[in-house]
């Protein structure tokens, strides 16, 4: 089952490491590369397929570094890569139809992760929704099909749409966090119950649970991805003359907080 197709993982973080052991379980064929393992990017270059997991930090000036992304594809252009190239790891909107012209002898695409860091292989495995950004029907059929087994709903966007998507995602996670701290806030000033608000507002339907849950445990937001992603994206939305405060708003916010 699946042996034929060797698929590559290039870095070995949470995200990478959850990518590995899913693909594993399928029965893939699975290299992996990641500095802290001692292996070298030459151990991928036979790959059908390979997945970049790597790092990309929010730097102070609130740019995405996406600096290890580009050397990747830089390597894999000097050696003629003749698979596929699907980045995964976060990066702003546009970064992937720049990286497709720079490197024209590369078939790259965008296709997000949504994982917990807590329950990043669970998450994976039980995934309900992935979007592929590609406008190759081939890439897109190749990419589909590595993951068939384990997602339910697959479909094809442009890459840039899914690079928007995996933003939107944590950016509305953000947002409830915060809209949550200032209800149960409301809720407290007035000796109200805030579990029975947020338990009224999901039973109406029109609220999930996710994010919505506010005690000692859960106040602001922090961890890896969240407060990096909303602070490059605010960059971003300032320098393409988007100016709206929102996201401004949510950062100042959540320092109150954390």
């Amino acid at each position: 089952m699946n042996h034929k197709t060797k698929i590559g993982i290039l870095g070995c973080g949470i995200v990478g490491g959850a990518n590995r052991k899913v693909f594993k379980k399928f029965g893939f064929d699975v290299k992996v590369h990641d500095i802290k393992l001692n292996t070298k990017m030459s151990d991928l270059d036979q790959c059908d397929i390979v997945i970049v997991c790597l790092p990309t930090p929010t730097l102070e000036n609130g740019d995405c570094d996406t600096s290890k992304i580009t050397k990747s594809l830089q390597y894999f252009n000097n050696i003629r890569f003749k698979g596929v190239i699907m980045i995964r790891s976060t990066v702003l909107p546009g970064f992937t139809v720049k990286a497709q012209q720079n490197f024209r002898g590369l078939k790259i695409c965008f296709s997000p992760e949504f994982l917990r860091d807590k329950y990043a292989y669970k998450d994976l495995l039980n995934g309900n929704f992935l979007p592929i950004g590609t406008k190759d029907d081939t890439v897109f059929k190749k990419i589909k099909k590595i993951h068939k087994p384990f997602v339910k709903k697959i479909i094809k966007v442009h890459p840039t749409e899914a690079e928007i998507i995996k933003y939107t995602n944590n950016l509305i996670a953000c947002n409830k966090i915060i809209f949550a701290n200032i209800i149960s806030n409301v809720a407290k000033k007035n000796k109200c119950d805030y579990k029975n608000i947020k338990n009224s507002m999901v039973d109406l339907g029109r609220f999930s649970d996710n994010y919505l849950v506010v005690d000692k445990k859960h106040k602001g937001f922090s961890g890896k991805c969240l407060p990096k992603d909303i602070k490059s994206f605010s960059k971003y939305c300032d320098v393409h003359g988007i100016d709206f405060q929102l996201f401004k708003a949510i950062i100042n916010d959540n320092k109150k907080l954390v």
